[in-house]
């Protein structure tokens, strides 16, 4: 596969995603993904197909705008203007022609897990530009300790092994502890129970019946008249 046939594959995987047109910044940043994840599953050890540098608001690559533009002048991919739904400026959408023939991720041997993790991302951010790019930013390994102009390195790409972790073996309890716990904790529960009762009191029938009188309607005296209060 080439890095045009790698173009055309993220456009093919937005379209099946329902996700088409991109916008030239998500389809750039879904290219840098994909070399995130291509250079995970071989631990680091491979070349990107692009030269990325990180600018202005993460990373880019001019060798990606060039076969872009050459996509383009091919006709194999148009071009729709528009507006930016979250600022309001003009935009520039990016689709395949309706009577080119694709080949997705699957097609060109690239990896399942590798497709399935670019499918997921373009369903999780969709038209959340914000969230791409802070995801792109601050959760991609090439990005950690890179500064404004440097080209990024992807040999710090290493996919976790579960294996690598180390299993943590638990000390056994003893069933003497585990029976002097359980004892201590049910004199806790004794005591704080007649805590309870001392601070709220046994309520009887007479205290049930008080309470009902309470709510019922006032009882007639028959004493009509004023009554005066004295200190």
């Amino acid at each position: 596969m080439n890095n045009e046939q790698l173009i055309l594959g993220i456009l093919e995987e937005a379209h099946n995603c329902g996700i088409s047109p991109l916008l030239k910044t998500s389809l750039i940043k879904y290219l840098y993904l994909l070399e995130v994840y291509l250079a995970e599953e071989c631990q680091g050890k491979t070349t990107p197909n692009w030269e990325w540098k990180f600018l202005h608001y993460g990373p880019f690559s001019t060798n990606v705008m060039k076969d872009i533009d050459t996509l383009e002048t091919k006709k194999k991919i148009i071009t729709i203007p528009s507006t930016s739904q979250e600022n309001g400026k003009d935009c520039v959408l990016y689709k395949i022609t309706d009577y080119q023939r694709t080949e997705n991720l699957a097609d060109l041997k690239v990896s399942v897990s590798v497709q399935s993790r670019i499918q997921a991302d373009m369903k999780r951010y969709q038209q959340n530009l914000t969230k791409l790019l802070d995801y792109v930013y601050f959760k991609t390994n090439p990005m950690r300790n890179a500064r404004p102009g440097d080209i990024l390195n992807f040999t710090n790409c290493i996919k976790k092994n579960p294996n690598d972790y180390r299993v943590i073996q638990m000390k056994k309890i003893s069933s003497k502890a585990i029976k002097e716990a359980r004892n201590k904790l049910r004199i806790l529960i004794d005591i704080r129970t007649q805590k309870s009762i001392i601070a709220h009191g046994s309520y009887d029938q007479v205290y049930y019946e008080g309470l009902n009188m309470l709510d019922e309607e006032p009882l007639d005296t028959g004493l009509e008249g004023q009554a005066t209060l004295s200190d």
